[in-house]
């Protein structure tokens, strides 16, 4: 996510860690909704710069925007 000079990944299939290029670190970033979307493996996620989201169309079509601001560094 360049924009947000992040990473984006999901781990065990329900958590969202992003990496920090500026902290040269990771981070949990907290779920807002009900549980992450990418629950499969081998999913593909696109991030989308001009609207600052990530599509997953994996099961459906999954939309979320990440806020690298919540991450606890």
């Amino acid at each position: 996510m360049p924009d947000q000079d992040a990473v984006f990944a999901v781990i065990n299939r329900n958590q969202q860690w992003v990496y920090s290029f500026q902290k040269n670190t990771w981070a949990e970033l907290p779920v807002a909704g009900a549980k992450v979307p990418f629950a499969r493996p081998y999913g593909q996620v696109v991030y989308c710069a001009k609207y600052g989201v990530l599509v997953c169309p994996r099961g459906g079509t999954f939309i979320i925007r990440p806020d690298v601001g919540r991450a606890k560094w």
